[in-house]
């Protein structure tokens, strides 16, 4: 991704999509690769795309986000279950 490395935090989290804030705007329709720890389990370069964004009153963009791969989709919930 052309992107610095940004931070963000998760406010829904399944296999498939996550709910995600941050105070970093990105480009509608874009896609991020995430990094972040589940379960105990490092996850790196987690291929997603941006669905929606909107801007709250407090300046956090909140962001809804599709995982693009099926095999890190399937890790993610194997750990969400504790596998």
């Amino acid at each position: 991704m052309d992107l610095p490395e940004l931070w963000g935090r998760f406010s829904r989290l399944s296999p498939d999509d996550a709910d995600l804030a941050s105070q970093f705007r990105l480009a509608p329709g874009g896609e991020v690769s995430l990094s972040f720890v589940l379960g105990g389990k490092e996850f790196g370069a987690v291929r997603a795309r941006l669905k929606m964004s909107a801007r709250d009153r407090d300046g956090y963009y909140n962001y809804s986000l599709t995982f693009q791969d099926r095999a890190q989709s399937d890790a993610i919930r194997s750990a969400l279950l504790g596998r």
